[in-house]
């Protein structure tokens, strides 16, 4: 397929941004560029509270690591003990018996 006769002008403005652009009716390029600021301005505000909220979840996180490292530093270890509600000596594998 090597001649094309008609192509969309959307599918075209897709491909082929830099090279082409879609005219609206009644619209001036002032127009135009008034509403490309809007949306820009738009989407930098959304990617401004996306930032805000990973910020958060990272001091949150780390909040937790530093709780939880503050804990682990805190206790104090002794040889030989063991911690509360653990069996004296570990279980033991049932034997087999061998033959009949």
């Amino acid at each position: 397929m090597q001649c094309v006769s008609a192509v969309e002008p959307e599918w075209l403005a897709e491909l082929g941004p830099m090279f082409f652009s879609i005219k609206m009716a009644g619209t001036t390029r002032a127009e135009a560029r008034r509403q490309q600021s809007e949306h820009k301005k738009e989407m930098e505000s959304q990617m401004a509270q996306v930032e805000e909220i990973r910020r958060k979840r990272r001091e949150d996180e780390e909040a937790k690591r530093s709780e939880k490292r503050d804990a682990e530093r805190g206790a104090i270890v002794t040889p030989g003990m063991r911690p509360a509600g653990a069996k004296a000596t570990p279980a033991r594998t049932p034997r087999r018996h061998v033959g009949l």
